[in-house]
């Protein structure tokens, strides 16, 4: 299951039972409201906006590693590699902390395979 399978069952199935262990996901538990105010992890995303700019994209990188961790659990009755679409996001922070979980990579094209290289991820493990 790709990251971004992954992501599509999360959105539509906040539990889900697999190779006999149910998980329960907490959507985006790493975003939420203190007051009226957004903020992921302990940073109020304002304050991201006004530091950055917008268009900008916030990722939480615990949010990341929890569900990576929890899939990995459910799976690991099996032998399996967890491979993130890197067509999905391309980012090399996103990419960087999933190849510190041990994730491969989905990718397509040479340019993809650098990308992986260039956020520490392992080329053998590339689909």
């Amino acid at each position: 299951m790709t990251m971004r399978t992954r992501m599509i069952f999360e959105t539509f199935f906040p539990t889900l039972s697999f190779c006999g262990q149910t998980l329960n996901w907490t959507v985006m538990h790493d975003f939420h409201y203190v007051g009226n105010k957004l903020f992921c992890e302990e940073v109020a995303v304002e304050s991201l906006v006004q530091k950055f700019g917008t268009p900008l994209y916030v990722y939480s990188q615990n949010t990341i590693t929890d569900h990576f961790q929890k899939l990995d659990v459910a799976l690991a009755p099996l032998d399996h590699l967890i491979c993130f679409a890197m067509k999905a996001n391309s980012n090399l922070s996103v990419m960087r902390v999933l190849a510190k979980l041990g994730s491969g990579f989905d990718v397509v094209s040479a340019g993809e395979l650098q990308r992986v290289s260039a956020a520490g991820g392992d080329p053998k493990k590339c689909v």
